[in-house]
């Protein structure tokens, strides 16, 4: 099965036509869209994103809004298309941002080789598959004038096949425990 994938530039003066642009996409993917990313803080863009998505896809709302701004969606849309709908403002509320800086800055976290693959934006389903299949730890996007470059990356810090991630539960040190070696 082919997954449809495009781009949605909106524009908030001329040339925009979101009703053009919207009527094309429709007629070039009739089903729409497994996964749509709302990343602006247009209402009124928010409120045609649910439009996409095909059945049982989800609406991805990254961005900042206004607490007074508001949408306006057919229930019987979401319901009956199955679609989920994912908040993401930032990961303010995952970890301390200011503590995580601050061991950035001393050195404590070390970040050597972290991205050890550049892809161009024509390349992201070689990058994903590249992560998937554990060819890249972290593998990053240039865009136009930059040229994708490969990184040496220490052979202790490749993962093997197989290698699972530490539990999400595992058990962390206690406070004023000394504190693992960080590695990002």
């Amino acid at each position: 099965m082919s997954r449809a994938t495009a781009t949605v530039s909106w524009r908030s003066r001329p040339p925009y036509n979101a009703h053009e642009q919207f009527h094309q996409l429709k007629k070039d993917n009739p089903y729409g869209f497994d996964v749509v990313v709302k990343a602006t803080d247009s209402v009124r863009v928010l409120e045609d994103s649910i439009n996409y998505g095909r059945r049982g896809g989800a609406l991805v709302v990254c961005g900042a809004c206004s607490s007074a701004d508001r949408v306006s969606w057919s229930l019987s849309k979401i319901f009956g298309d199955e679609i989920t709908i994912l908040g993401s403002f930032s990961e303010t509320y995952m970890f301390p941002a200011p503590a995580t800086i601050d061991h950035l800055d001393s050195g404590e976290v070390k970040t050597e080789g972290i991205v050890n693959k550049t892809f161009k934006l024509e390349q992201f389903g070689e990058a994903l598959e590249s992560i998937k299949n554990k060819f890249a730890i972290k593998a990053t996007i240039v865009f136009d004038d930059e040229e994708p470059e490969e990184v040496e990356v220490a052979e202790s810090t490749k993962a093997e096949a197989g290698d699972e991630p530490e539990p999400l539960d595992a058990e962390k040190p206690e406070i004023g425990e000394k504190k693992p070696e960080v590695c990002a």
